[in-house]
């Protein structure tokens, strides 16, 4: 079953507002919703961020009383839900306008990918820490409930009106709920994001998110009469960069500190690192990016070997050890590597996720660099020429999984220097 991750925002309130204010008699059974046009009238604000801001505040307002706010958001959602009925999916929602137009773009190209019908699809509706958030989210549940389309909320904390709560908090939430989500459903079928309601910032870390984890991004833009697909590309952080700062990482994502505090533990910060810090009230934080990365290498390290463990060297059947990068009969660890360029360039094959490497014909030669050339990546192994500057001698590199390899060769590059 296809899994749809839908970023959700409010589109379905603000278009309720706008719908109301150009037809005043609907307001007549739309109440609550002409209880926020007639609230923002004095407004100089635009009217969908000041009907959002009305309603938050009305919410908060009853928040010491769970029975009056529970009342005051199931009477804004039964008018949602009736405004939803009446414009229908693709005028009332930015979230239903993308699922119906990728269905029927789906359809128009003779395929059935994406098909809004019970038991092809299930919808996780991603939404914000607000009130008005849940109360949209909430209305398009029990709309896909009634259409028998299997759906299920997940609210990311943090995920607010209040800059200082939305940037550090409410960010890294959404990229650990985007990935437990991934982890979750792509055992099951395959998932993809839906990334045209909530926040601009919620979109740009979905982006990343579905790169890193392979996940496709679907996004409507308001004047677009078709989805723009953004595919998985071979995209990988850098494991050495990881390997190098790893346990800073780890540790300032669990101890928000000062810069002094920082540097007097780990000495000067890279600019590298700074760009994955958020500063708050003199104190620095993970970032969402910093988040992503710290959990994108530990995926790595669930799915396949742990970098830099199990890494084995040996010869091939019928070639001995000697002469080659290394002049002991018995070659079996990156310790009995004599030539020391040779050596660096094994170890970054060893960081890349490299799991074994098997030395193979070896030629004396002249050559002006020492370099790594991949010459072929078939499965789960890469045939390579490792280039010294006396000798050339033919490697092949076994990794985990074909994708592994994919993304060593693309780490690599076309050579790969000490």
């Amino acid at each position: 079953m296809l899994v749809a991750v839908t970023t959700t925002g409010t589109s379905l309130l603000t278009n309720a507002v706008n719908y109301v204010f150009k037809n005043p008699e609907r307001g007549q059974k739309l109440e609550q919703i002409a209880g926020i046009i007639e609230g923002i009238r004095d407004s100089t604000r635009r009217m969908d961020r000041a009907a959002l801001e009305f309603a938050e505040k009305e919410g908060k307002e009853l928040e010491n009383d769970e029975r009056a706010l529970e009342k005051f958001e199931k009477e804004l959602e039964s008018e949602l839900t009736a405004y939803l009925n009446e414009a229908g999916e693709k005028v009332a929602s930015a979230e239903l306008n993308t699922l119906r137009t990728m269905e029927e773009k789906s359809r128009e190209k003779g395929r059935k990918d994406i098909q809004l019908q019970e038991g092809k699809i299930h919808v996780v509706l991603l939404h914000s820490d607000t009130i008005t958030g849940r109360v949209c989210a909430n209305a398009l549940s029990k709309h896909f409930e009634k259409n028998k389309i299997s759906n299920q909320l997940v609210k990311t904390p943090g995920l607010e009106f209040k800059p200082e709560r939305f940037m550090i908090y409410g960010l890294n939430s959404l990229v650990n709920n985007l990935i437990k989500i991934v982890k979750e459903f792509k055992k099951r079928g395959e998932v993809i994001f839906c990334a045209t309601g909530g926040y601009k910032a919620e979109l740009a870390l979905a982006n990343l998110v579905g790169l890193l984890f392979r996940v496709k991004v679907y996004y409507l833009h308001e004047l677009f009469n078709d989805t723009v697909i953004i595919p998985p590309l071979p995209l990988v952080v850098d494991p050495e960069f990881w390997e190098r700062n790893k346990e800073f990482l780890k540790w300032i994502s669990k101890n928000p500190s000062t810069k002094e505090e920082i540097e007097e533990e780990f000495g000067k910060l890279s600019t590298e690192l700074i760009l994955l810090l958020e500063e708050q009230d003199k104190r620095l934080y993970i970032s969402p990016v910093g988040q992503l990365m710290i959990e994108y290498f530990k995926e790595s390290q669930t799915t396949g070997p742990e970098i830099g463990m199990d890494f084995k060297i040996r010869t091939s059947g019928g070639h001995r050890a000697a002469p080659s990068i290394s002049q002991k009969q018995r070659v079996t660890s990156l310790s009995d590597i004599d030539n020391e360029d040779a050596k660096k360039i094994l170890e970054r094959v060893k960081i890349l996720g490299v799991n074994e490497v098997i030395l193979g014909e070896f030629h004396p030669t002249k050559t002006s660099e020492t370099f790594l050339k991949v010459e072929s990546v078939k499965d789960n192994t890469l045939d390579c020429t490792l280039n010294c500057k006396k000798f050339t001698q033919k490697l092949i590199l076994i990794t985990s999984s074909s994708e592994k390899a994919k993304n060593v060769r693309f780490m690599l590059g076309e050579k790969a220097t000490p």
